[in-house]
């Protein structure tokens, strides 16, 4: 089923192609979208706040191309506003793992049950040597995307230049009677994700 989109929230698809594997590939999630604020104004802190945190640890064989965002359209429906900031190739050197291996993090809101969880994958940043036989990561993998993850989210916290609100990330819900909810934290899994094309 399709996401619900309510007045004043967006879905924003983060798109990466790939030298390897058969992309494009998308990460997903829903975020604020401030009163006042240009939707290109919005699209493109988003995509410039995930390449400033993910740029320099993500293979070089991946490029951030933009961000596409997903809003209710006037009279009905949904319309989308595609960023135009600059896109950004990965800075990090060495042997990238299988293009399907991916950080897998959790999406964590208030509410309990299905409705208060989900998660995303984020493609280009595991190494050969950070997944072992198991599938598991090293701890010091996890704990440096979880700080980073975390970075991330402050940044989407914070106002851009001149705005009166954030584009605090939502975690959005098919059923349209279910208000998005705030994502209060993400955890990085000890786990190995394996890429989709669209990755929510």
């Amino acid at each position: 089923m399709p996401l619900a989109i309510p007045d004043g929230f967006g879905s924003v698809a983060i798109e990466y192609t790939a030298t390897v594997g058969t992309g494009p590939f998308y990460v997903t999630f829903g975020t604020t979208v401030p009163d006042g604020v240009p939707l290109l104004d919005v699209a493109n802190k988003v995509f410039n706040d995930w390449v400033y945190t993910w740029e320099d640890g993500t293979f070089t064989e991946f490029v951030m191309v933009r961000s596409i965002l997903t809003v209710p359209a006037p009279g009905g429906g949904l319309g989308s506003v595609v960023s135009d900031a600059p896109s950004a190739g990965g800075n990090a050197e060495g042997d990238p793992a299988v293009v399907a291996a991916a950080v897998l993090v959790n999406k964590n809101t208030g509410l309990i049950g299905r409705h208060g969880r989900g998660r995303f994958f984020i493609p280009g940043l595991l190494g050969e040597s950070d997944i072992d036989a198991n599938g598991n990561l090293a701890p010091s993998t996890v704990e440096l995307y979880q700080g980073q993850v975390d970075d991330w989210l402050g940044l989407m916290q914070t106002p851009g230049d001149g705005w009166a609100g954030t584009t605090n990330p939502q975690l959005l819900h098919t059923d349209g009677s279910v208000p998005p909810s705030a994502i209060d934290t993400f955890t990085v899994t000890n786990k190995v994700g394996i890429l989709r094309k669209r990755l929510r």
